[in-house]
């Protein structure tokens, strides 16, 4: 084991929060993600020195080889569908949000929309708190604590006073590979039942990326690496579906 749920899904947000930093100091890919950095904790502050930041890079590069740039791009794409989603919906709901960063970095732009942040508690708790030590403003934020995997999504999203009758954007960033089908297929349900005009951005692995891991760049290191930290790879999809 590599340490608890909660210990190994901070590992995975920091990880993904420096991949955004250190892209956010390299000009050739410019992340827009401006508060990653803030986020981080010393030890990996560090890392994105000058010298330390090309080690970081090739470290990335190294162990999972495609990764450093896929978070670039993630980031970016998701940035421009957040963007013009926003336009139309009263909700944003940010699932498994570990640090994600977009609504501070858009606050100005939520104006009116009520956001809702789903995570496992430990990890939400932990973010809040790096929050409110860079002084950023969550009011403006509802946090639901929950485990996909065990708890129920309608059930925590109604407690917390979501309206399913609201146009609403979810954002499911960096979670689906590691839930079970079911998990996946009973949040799905949720988001089908969102008030006409919703929509739901997310990305996932392929499923033949599973199965035939050496066809894929980088997808035997990926596997590896995030088995040996016990959150493995347990859903893809084929791009039909």
């Amino acid at each position: 084991m590599a340490g608890t749920q909660e210990q190994r899904g901070k590992h995975t947000a920091e990880l993904t929060a420096l991949a955004r930093a250190a892209g956010r100091r390299d000009p050739a890919v410019a992340n827009p993600d401006f508060l990653a950095e803030r986020l981080l904790n010393f030890r990996f502050k560090v890392l994105l020195l000058p010298g330390l930041r090309q080690f970081a890079r090739f470290s990335f590069e190294r162990r999972l080889p495609g990764m450093y740039l896929y978070h670039q791009a993630r980031t970016k794409y998701l940035d421009e569908l957040f963007l013009k989603a926003i336009n139309g919906i009263r909700q944003l709901v940010v699932l498994g949000a570990g640090l994600d960063t977009r609504p501070y970095r858009f606050a100005d732009c939520l104006d009116g929309i009520r956001v809702f942040e789903v995570d496992h508690p430990g990890t939400a708790a932990w973010k809040r708190e790096r929050l409110h030590r860079l002084e950023s403003s969550t009011e403006h934020v509802t946090y639901i604590a929950m485990d996909f995997n065990v708890d129920r999504l309608d059930e925590s999203l109604r407690q917390a006073g979501y309206d399913p009758g609201a146009t609403t954007f979810f954002l499911w960033e960096g979670v689906v590979m590691y839930l079970l089908r079911e998990s996946v297929e009973a949040t799905l349900v949720v988001i089908a039942s969102a008030a006409p005009g919703s929509s739901v951005a997310f990305d996932y692995v392929f499923r033949a990326s599973l199965e035939r891991p050496r066809d894929f760049l980088g997808a035997e290191h990926f596997q590896r690496y995030v088995a040996h930290r016990d959150e493995p790879c347990r859903f893809g999809l084929d791009p039909e579906e």
